[in-house]
């Protein structure tokens, strides 16, 4: 059977009354007494209000929560940091944003990502780049200007229109073409080194050359042709009696 409230006895235990001692407090750990009035009264801190945790904390709030700062903001976390938002979130810079991370970098977007720049973008890769489109790509530009060292390009099917095509190359093009086929409405090309290596395009010009033989061969027969019946005309004119 517990013992009665009212037993007489102590339920906790007080400090013995001393009265020499009356008149210190007891330990204020890193809180020092003769620097109370000074805003580093409390050692490892510095303000008006300050707080000094040897421990965990945990803060729960069932409704909003606003805060005003009036002059800057700063936190540092010693060793990991978690934001859960399970709604919308929302942030706006007025002035400048500078982000510098120094591990690894892993974002990832379930949903569609849009971005609007209405001003420069400047990009400066010191490492290689590595892009992978597993669907479709479209980028519709108005003026696109390149500098490429080396360009090598691999594509299974290409088709491409254009209405001005102008192409320089300095100081050496080499192209290698299995089967090209290639429709320009304009185009002009200079090149100070050129080489070209096309199969098929080399066997047609051979054929081409005979072709352009029995042509020429054709026209002396029909120029013969013509011949003969321009004599036979006017022999027959001579032998007429409307003459």
């Amino acid at each position: 059977m517990p013992d009665p409230t009212f037993s007489g006895a102590p339920k906790t235990s007080n400090q013995s009354f001393d009265p020499s001692t009356d008149n210190k407090t007891p330990s204020l750990g890193s809180l020092n007494m003769k620097s109370m009035p000074s805003p580093t009264a409390l050692s490892g801190t510095t303000g008006i209000d300050c707080s000094l945790i040897h421990g965990d904390e945990w803060n729960q709030i069932e409704g909003n929560l606003t805060e005003n700062i009036l002059k800057n903001h700063k936190a540092t976390v010693m060793i990991n940091e978690t934001h859960t938002v399970n709604n919308n979130l929302v942030h706006r810079v007025n002035g400048t944003t500078n982000d510098t991370r120094i591990g690894v970098h892993n974002q990832t977007n379930i949903a569609p990502r849009n971005e609007t720049y209405a001003h420069t973008l400047s990009e400066t890769h010191h490492q290689p780049e590595h892009r992978e489109q597993k669907t479709e790509d479209h980028n519709f530009v108005t003026s696109l200007l390149e500098f490429k060292e080396k360009h090598y390009e691999w594509k299974t099917f290409f088709v491409e229109f254009k209405q001005i095509s102008l192409g320089f190359c300095w100081p050496l093009s080499f192209e290698k073409h299995l089967m090209d086929a290639t429709g320009h409405i304009f185009s002009m090309e200079g090149s100070a080194i050129e080489v070209e290596m096309k199969e098929i395009k080399s066997s047609l010009g051979a054929l081409g050359t005979e072709i352009k033989a029995g042509k020429l061969k054709a026209a002396a027969t029909h120029l013969k042709a013509i011949g003969g019946n321009i004599n036979a005309g006017l022999a027959l004119n001579a032998d007429s009696p409307f003459g």
